[in-house]
């Protein structure tokens, strides 16, 4: 009997808490603004994906991410210029989920949402060290990276018939806490409805 009345006590402070985070969580929602992109969007071409095995491509893209390096509490998103061949690469993403299931493809790839109409890839966030991340998604400057983290890495089935990658991020407030950047990741993906990635918390 002790065990429920603990229980109860403990839901209710770990409810009254997770209210709190909402109630906060609104407040930097509603202070969000365009000065809060981080630059101008940056479009990666599929030309450029499919060359990354050539250094100097590599080296261009890892150059153009560069000042995304410091930024914090960032929520970012992928998105296609355009929505041609955007079966195609549904079709070629669920392909090579298949392949890895099979041993016969090396990297994680999020979650298939199996949505019908959107031009976006992929919402996420990240504490800190944004840049990295934007390199594991495209697939890029991996290093010893085994693949082992979920992630896009288009360059490794990215073709020359897709719509070019367009990435966009903002980076919000200081104090903003972990627990509020997810809600909002989360309040993005179910506006933006993304192609893949699962919502909720996740390795950052």
């Amino acid at each position: 009997m002790e065990q429920f009345e603990n229980l109860k006590t403990n839901y209710n402070r770990t409810a009254d808490n997770f209210l709190n985070e909402l109630s906060k969580t609104k407040e930097i929602v509603a202070a969000i603004t365009d000065k809060d992109l981080v630059c101008e969007p940056i479009v990666i071409t599929s030309e450029e994906l499919i060359s990354v095995a050539s250094e100097n491509v590599e080296k261009s893209l890892v150059t153009r991410l560069e000042s995304l390096g410091n930024k914090q509490n960032c929520i970012y998103i992928f998105e296609l210029e355009n929505v041609n061949n955007i079966e195609a690469v549904k079709n070629k993403f669920e392909q090579k989920k298949k392949e890895k299931r099979a041993q016969k493809f090396q990297y994680n790839l999020p979650k298939n949402n199996k949505v019908e109409n959107s031009n976006v890839l992929y919402v996420g966030s990240k504490k800190d060290e944004l840049q990295n991340r934007l390199y594991q998604h495209l697939g890029i400057n991996l290093g010893n990276q085994n693949g082992s983290t979920y992630a896009l890495y288009l360059s490794k089935w990215w073709q020359k018939d897709f719509p070019n990658v367009k990435i966009t991020a903002y980076s919000l407030q200081e104090d903003v806490s972990y627990t509020q950047l997810v809600f909002i990741e989360d309040c993005f993906s179910e506006m933006l409805n993304p192609l893949f990635g699962k919502r909720g918390s996740n390795s950052k």
